[in-house]
């Protein structure tokens, strides 16, 4: 995602909730705006793989830890001393579609689309977390507020 996008989270995981929302939303009102079932289901399988990334992550971060934890008892503790825990369980991904590269490209394309609509409110882009200082600047006549 580019800089212009400031209603994009920066980290892996922040994404992974925030797309998944996102996702969640567009399911209900994606027809409204006038997605097709296709493309909705193409939103859903990114967000399965991006979810799986965000959790992968955190795994495979967990996994270094152990193995510099483990390869530090190994060569530096006194032989007496046990070893600690170690797994090296290896996560797959649960059965999910076919792999397409350019899941943040596909969303910023839908994002365009989305506020070019004419159904396009400044409410309905803070519910997609796409104008997110919206409501917040009271720019919407609509019953939800938030104070910032």
């Amino acid at each position: 995602m580019t800089s212009k996008n400031d209603w994009f989270p920066s980290t892996l995981r922040d994404r992974a909730v925030w797309f998944h929302r996102f996702t969640n939303e567009m399911l209900e009102i994606g027809p409204f705006l006038g997605f097709s079932h296709e493309e909705l289901e193409d939103l859903r399988a990114d967000d399965d793989w991006l979810v799986f990334f965000a959790g992968i992550s955190a795994a495979v971060d967990s996994f270094k830890e152990s193995v510099d934890r483990y390869c530090t008892a190994m060569t530096q503790t006194e032989p007496a001393v046990p070893l600690p825990l170690f797994s090296y369980e290896i996560l797959m991904p649960p059965r999910l579609s076919e792999p397409k590269p350019g899941i943040f490209h596909r969303l910023e394309s839908m994002v365009e689309r989305i506020q070019s609509s004419p159904r396009y409110t400044a409410r309905l882009g803070a519910l997609l977390g796409i104008e997110p200082m919206a409501i917040a600047h009271g720019e919407d006549s609509g019953e939800m507020h938030v104070d910032m």
